[in-house]
């Protein structure tokens, strides 16, 4: 482990960036961490406990959190109050989608990007599905779920909304 404060951030912005919602609940600690075997390095894999606990300490309703990434762009779990956003379409040349999360007086807009099937250039994807349209306000794009996926989603929307 680090020592000092050097340390200490270093440790926070490595939690910060690596650690993720853990799939499973059974092999986490009484504070809700556990090993993270899909990372490794040191990183951990979090729970409700620990969600709980986050969110009631520092009076938040959500943790939107990056760096993972996901098929459709977008996951909603643990509750509906763990959502991972992932902006980059066709990462690494794989075939995933995009997502925005927007907030505003209150509310939470989730916006993804799904990429046609067999596209390779997440460029011309954009501007050939983007269009010479304006943004209106509101308007949200929904991306196929799976079905734990969408029920996250609509307990998040009832919680949003």
């Amino acid at each position: 482990p680090n020592t000092g404060y050097m340390g200490q951030c270093e440790d926070l912005v490595r939690g910060l960036l690596w650690n993720d919602p853990a799939d499973t609940e059974e092999h986490l600690n009484e504070f809700g961490f556990g090993r993270n075997t899909k990372r490794g390095g040191g990183a951990q894999s979090f729970g409700h406990k620990a969600i709980e606990t986050f969110l009631a300490n520092h009076h938040f309703k959500y943790i939107i959190r990056a760096h993972e990434v996901k098929q459709e762009g977008l996951r909603v779990c643990k509750s509906a109050k763990v959502i991972t956003v992932f902006t980059s379409s066709l990462y690494c040349g794989g075939s995933n989608g995009a997502a925005a999360v927007y907030l505003a007086h209150g509310k939470v807009r989730l916006m993804t990007h799904i990429v046609p099937q067999g596209s390779t250039n997440a460029w011309q994807v954009a501007q050939e599905t983007a269009g010479p349209r304006r943004p209106s306000g509101g308007e949200e794009r929904k991306s196929p779920q799976s079905k734990a996926g969408s029920s996250s989603l609509q307990r998040l929307r009832r919680l949003s909304g």
